[in-house]
């Protein structure tokens, strides 16, 4: 049971929120107040800003706390034992998503930061100012946010997680992680109440930007399919080695209560 190796390998997929751009239903987030952790970026570029818009609406702690759920479950399915190590002293995995946490959501944000200027390259190749800036109203409205919150609260990633840890050293499929997606943004068109599900099927129809944005999906899936399979570099990956072993120092250091 090589427990290290194995969370490294669930580790590769975790370019939160890559991208999550579409049509109307490709987005999700609250009509309260953006947290100061996904505060937009405004850019005189309105392509820029469209991206920003965007992503300042994805809940990454949300997403992040998702994923890490479908990790463990993927922990626990692929190595039985665990669940007898968690019931025999509970509190392993707990702390080790604790250590690896932060570890993973730097890879994360540094991917994203990476891979901005391609992203918003693409968008430029069908999208006109005009189009960027209609389309960035609607993401920062509040039903554009109540999708945005939808996707975060739904997106786990959890196909992409099996498919990471049974074939570690082979990329994740394109469609598997574009499948994750659909099935977040499905479910998140479906929580919005019946008038906003029209209000979002309007737009769709009636502003032609969600149409050109909708050209460009599988340009945006085949970079977020790069994205999601990008390693982590040597450092980051020691650092999360690191945060693995001394987490699982510690609870063996820690002998279960009688």
């Amino acid at each position: 049971m090589t427990i290290p190796t194995r969370v490294r390998a669930l580790a590769l997929p975790l370019a939160l929120a890559l991208a999550l751009t579409g049509g109307p239903l490709h987005a999700a987030e609250a009509p309260a107040p953006l947290p100061e952790a996904a505060a937009q970026r405004i850019t005189a570029d309105p392509h820029g800003d469209l991206y920003d818009a965007m992503q300042g609406g994805i809940d990454n702690e949300r997403v992040l706390d998702n994923l890490i759920e479908s990790i463990i479950a993927e922990m626990f399915r692929l190595v039985p034992e665990l669940e007898l190590l968690e019931a025999e002293k509970p509190g392993l995995m707990a702390g080790m998503a604790a250590a690896f946490r932060p570890v993973l959501a730097d890879y994360s944000a540094r991917v994203k930061e990476t891979y901005r200027p391609r992203m918003i390259a693409l968008f430029k190749e069908e999208l006109s100012a005009e189009d960027a800036e209609q389309l960035s109203a609607f993401y920062r409205s509040d039903l554009g946010r109540k999708l945005l919150t939808g996707l975060s609260n739904n997106y786990t990633g959890a196909r992409t997680m099996r498919s990471a840890i049974e074939n570690p050293k082979a990329d994740i499929p394109a469609e598997t992680i574009t499948n994750d997606v659909k099935s977040a943004t499905f479910k998140a068109y479906l929580g919005l109440s019946v008038a906003d599900r029209k209000a979002v099927d309007a737009l769709a129809t009636d502003i032609p930007a969600f149409g050109k944005l909708n050209k460009l999906q599988p340009q945006i899936n085949a970079l977020r399919h790069e994205m999601e399979n990008s390693p982590m570099l040597p450092e980051e990956d020691a650092r999360l080695q690191s945060s693995i072993d001394a987490a699982l120092q510690e609870y063996l250091d820690n002998p279960a209560e009688k």
